[in-house]
């Protein structure tokens, strides 16, 4: 069993609108109890609430991984917010992030930026 397949309705809307489709997830390695767990408390939990739009939680997660140097994470993050945000805002949340995090978490996020940028110009131009 894969994390996913514990999606209720809202988590499944909330993982189509960022773009994750049939994405695994690093928590299918574990017994499917943690799935739940997983699965209910972020994708059906955190990440269905309705006060923040998806594109405005995109960001915050970026500017929060940013400040905490979270790059793996970050880049999957980053793969969403493109997608929901112009860059232009994405780039903004790494930026506002730095009083945060400092000068170096801005750097490393703004590389990570550009290699995802670069990524999805790829997906776009081969059609995939």
């Amino acid at each position: 069993m894969a994390a996913k397949d514990f999606l209720d309705e809202r988590g499944a809307a909330n993982a189509h609108e960022r773009g994750m489709g049939n994405a695994s997830s690093a928590f299918d390695q574990c017994d499917e109890g943690y799935q739940k767990l997983y699965v209910d408390f972020v994708q059906n939990g955190m990440y269905s609430r309705t006060i923040f739009p998806q594109p405005m939680r995109e960001l915050l997660a970026v500017a929060t991984l940013t400040a905490l140097y979270r790059p793996e994470e970050l880049t999957l993050h980053l793969r969403y917010a493109v997608r929901l945000n112009p860059v232009e805002l994405v780039r903004e949340a790494i930026i506002q992030a730095g009083v945060y995090g400092g000068f170096p978490s801005v750097a490393r996020g703004l590389s990570l930026l550009t290699a995802v940028l670069a990524e999805e110009d790829t997906v776009l131009a081969e059609g995939i």
